[in-house]
C-alpha cells in the first residue's frame, strides 16, 4: 500500500495499525517512495534497495 507523506502523518495510528496487523506501508512524496515501513519481524525479508 503507498501513502503520501501528509497522508501518513495525518493517520499515523491507523497505518501502525495495519502494520502490526503484517502490512507494508510505502510511502512517498511526491510521488516517489521515500520509505518502507513493516513490521519488526520482517525487516529482512521485505529489505530491497528504492
Amino acid at each position: 500500500m503507498q501513502v503520501s507523506v501528509r497522508e501518513f502523518k495525518n493517520n499515523f495510528s491507523r497505518y501502525l495499525k495495519e502494520v502490526r496487523q503484517g502490512k507494508i506501508i510505502e510511502i512517498t512524496r511526491h510521488r516517489r517512495l521515500v520509505a518502507r515501513l513493516c513490521p519488526a519481524g520482517e525487516q529482512k525479508e521485505a529489505w530491497r534497495p528504492l
